[in-house]
């Protein structure tokens, strides 16, 4: 929602500033149902948001930092909501909540989410989408098995902000993994595949 909002703004501001505008506005009271079906790809998520608060009768966002905390504020809520029926469904209490992919980049979003549940909140790391790409095909050339202490290894690296995803040759096209992964070896037999994890201005990354 708040990508959707950025691009109809021409990407003017980046999302550190949008995160700071709707902490200035936090008091802005009106919120939406993030789930609802008219915020899945709507031609304006702008006026979806203010047509929404309209026909529920709430204050109407003008601002961009209106729009901002709305959005932020009614994803917390929703996200709160979310882990409630995980434990009661579960029978168990959760003491952290892991939020990845490019979502884990909105500080303002994630202090919201910590506080609505008071639990703890790890971020990132950013790439999931890329982590989960070469776990997948691991897990389906076995390479899992093979490596089980490399791979818990290899968790406690994402945890800690460096990814560094290792395992015995998975292929020979690297090229379909997104540009995320590197190739080396002489030959197929000796490859390895290394993932490597932008964090911040550095750049993590391992080719033992």
């Amino acid at each position: 929602m708040i990508q959707s909002v950025r691009h109809e703004l021409d990407d003017k501001y980046s999302f550190a500033e949008l995160c700071e505008m709707a902490e200035e506005c936090k008091t802005f009271p009106s919120r939406v149902d993030v789930n609802s079906d008219e915020f899945l790809a709507p031609e304006s998520m702008i006026d979806a948001i203010k047509e929404y608060c309209k026909k529920t009768n709430q204050q109407i966002p003008e601002q961009i930092g209106e729009i901002a905390t709305v959005i932020y504020q009614s994803l917390a809520e929703s996200y709160g909501q979310t882990v409630k029926e995980i434990e009661e469904n579960t029978g168990r209490t959760y003491e952290a909540i892991y939020i990845v992919g490019g979502g884990s980049n909105a500080e303002y979003l994630n202090k919201l989410t910590a506080n609505e549940r008071g639990k703890t909140v790890y971020a990132g790391p950013l790439e999931a989408t890329a982590i989960g790409n070469i776990m997948a095909q691991a897990i389906r050339d076995e390479q899992i098995e093979k490596n089980k202490n490399h791979y818990h290894n290899c968790l406690h690296l994402i945890h800690t902000g460096i990814a560094v995803l290792r395992f015995p040759c998975i292929g020979t096209d690297s090229g379909a993994l997104s540009g995320c992964i590197c190739q080396y070896g002489a030959d197929a037999g000796d490859c390895t595949y290394v993932f490597i994890y932008r964090s911040c201005d550095h750049i993590w990354w391992s080719c033992c």
